[in-house]
């Protein structure tokens, strides 16, 4: 499937997606049969109150477990739609992010730091916090006029109780404590990126390329379900996972360096006859805008930048 089908020279730029099929272990019906006979086997050597006899003997010399061939791996049930291959469109927006988080050290975590930073261990920096924060505490409270002003001021602030009667003291001594923040890095968010395309359809054929691209990324973008017992009732109680995407962009015959990772297809947002209210003889829109939104599924590092990605 590819938009457009005429005038393909003058777009030298290209963007294609092709589904991905993941590979997923798919349990073996002999783990099931084994769990049940294991059971069985068990509920045999508790009613016998067998006490003699060795355990090879109750459950046999055969371990099921050990014997069973390795997890298979398993497809999709139903075959992926087939990659598009779109024009290249403009302002191709990627957001690479990371977070922080705010942290308050405080008097002691700030004096702790800095003390780890001078070389001492993690117990004698935390010792020397809470030595030198008591030891402000202590000396204003038995000799207040011995401290410096500020120093006063500040053991003052801390000493009063919570609500008004801390706000009543830094008013009257325009002091406050420093909460001493610092922002630490927390993680790294996924990538997430998205693409806009006007599709006009030139012709009957194009019109309807159109309607099978925009088909194949909404069945793309929805799961397969698990139905329980098809046999008896089908009731859906699970889903399959959807395919991934990989994109691929190309100008002029060749592979540009923008790389992502196969990716999740989060949205898909069609406005049919967005600037017109034209409609052909077979029912098919005059133009259609297609909007995409992708995601990543896993953070990336320095590593993969390195890559390319």
């Amino acid at each position: 499937m590819r938009y457009p089908l005429s005038d393909t020279e003058q777009y030298k730029g290209k963007i294609m997606f092709a589904p991905v099929q993941e590979n997923y272990v798919d349990v073996p019906k002999t783990a099931t049969s084994t769990v049940s006979e294991a059971s069985n086997t068990l509920r045999q050597f508790s009613r016998s109150g067998a006490a003699t006899g060795s355990v090879s003997d109750t459950f046999g010399s055969g371990n099921s477990f050990t014997q069973q061939a390795p997890p298979k791996k398993q497809v999709s049930r139903l075959a992926p739609s087939g990659p598009v291959t779109l024009y290249l469109p403009q302002a191709i927006n990627v957001s690479d992010q990371v977070s922080y988080e705010r942290i308050d050290l405080g008097t002691i975590g700030a004096v702790g730091a800095a003390a780890m930073k001078s070389g001492r261990s993690l117990l004698a920096s935390a010792y020397d916090a809470g030595s030198e924060t008591g030891k402000s505490m202590l000396d204003f409270i038995t000799n207040p006029s011995g401290m410096r002003s500020e120093l006063a001021a500040l053991a003052a602030v801390r000493l009063a109780p919570g609500g008004v009667a801390s706000g009543a003291a830094k008013s009257v001594l325009g002091v406050t404590v420093n909460p001493n923040t610092k922002s630490l890095f927390r993680g790294v968010e996924l990538r997430t990126f998205g693409f806009t395309f006007k599709m006009i359809a030139s012709s009957a054929a194009e019109a309807q390329s159109i309607e099978d691209i925009v088909k194949a990324f909404r069945t793309e973008l929805y799961p397969e379900t698990i139905n329980a017992n098809p046999e008896f009732f089908n009731v859906p109680i699970g889903y399959h996972f959807p395919n991934k995407y990989r994109i691929t962009m190309m100008y002029n015959g060749k592979v540009l360096p923008i790389k992502f990772l196969d990716s999740n297809l989060i949205s898909v947002q069609t406005t049919y006859n967005p600037t017109s209210m034209g409609w052909h003889a077979d029912g098919k829109p005059s133009e259609v805008d297609l909007t995409l939104a992708f995601g990543e599924p896993r953070t990336l590092s320095k590593q993969d930048i390195a890559a390319g990605y």
